[in-house]
């Protein structure tokens, strides 16, 4: 089934679908598991009279499944209607986070692959399977405790302060090198400390 004849059955579905008796409608207050038996014995069917199969060649399943994804939406609209404005504004702050470990990651395997290409002495010492755990997990960096920092945008000002109250520290992972640690003082302390200064200095 093409994209548009898709579209052009899930409006007919809906449309057919509103129009049919108070008591066949789903309750969205209600899951749709305790509904449906309602689906599969008396919406489905009566949708299957209806519409024009000869146009959208279809079975049971597709039309059980658009029934499905609509009901889980609305629900999910009703959710965020009722919630209060403190869970609005934690679930804004909880995906900011995320945001924030994700462009981290994607800051750290830019850097790495970066001194790959430049042959840095420093990153050939360690194997792919040794880098590939501190791109991909957040407890190879810790998320800052303070900071300050004013922004202008047009006529606005923002200000980000963060407080340690707010986060919880990763545990750092198992299979973590000693050489990532904090208080490391192996062999490899005088490369790295050597490789950031030079960083630095540039």
């Amino acid at each position: 089934m093409t994209k548009d004849l898709r579209e052009a059955l899930r409006r007919d579905l809906f449309w057919k679908l509103a129009r049919m008796p108070q008591e066949t409608q789903l309750d969205i207050e209600k899951t749709f598991k305790s509904q449906k038996d309602l689906v599969v014995k008396t919406i489905v069917p009566n949708l299957m009279k209806t519409l024009d199969l000869d146009t959208y060649p279809i079975g049971e399943g597709v039309i059980y499944e658009m029934i499905h994804q609509q009901h889980h939406h609305k629900r999910d609209n009703l959710w965020i209607k009722n919630k209060s404005e403190n869970d609005i504004k934690k679930e804004t702050e909880r995906k900011h986070r995320n945001s924030q470990r994700s462009e981290k990651r994607k800051k750290r395997s830019k850097t790495i692959n970066n001194l790959k290409n430049l042959n840095d002495p420093l990153i050939q010492k360690f194997s792919n399977e040794e880098l590939r755990p501190i791109i991909t997990e957040n407890g190879y960096h810790s998320l800052e405790i303070s900071e300050n920092s004013n922004t202008t945008k047009g006529n606005k000002k923002r200000e980000w302060v963060y407080k340690p109250s707010e986060y919880v520290e990763e545990t750092v992972p198992n299979s973590t090198p000693s050489w990532t640690k904090s208080g490391y003082d192996g062999p490899l302390k005088n490369p790295v400390v050597k490789a950031i200064s030079k960083l630095q200095n540039k």
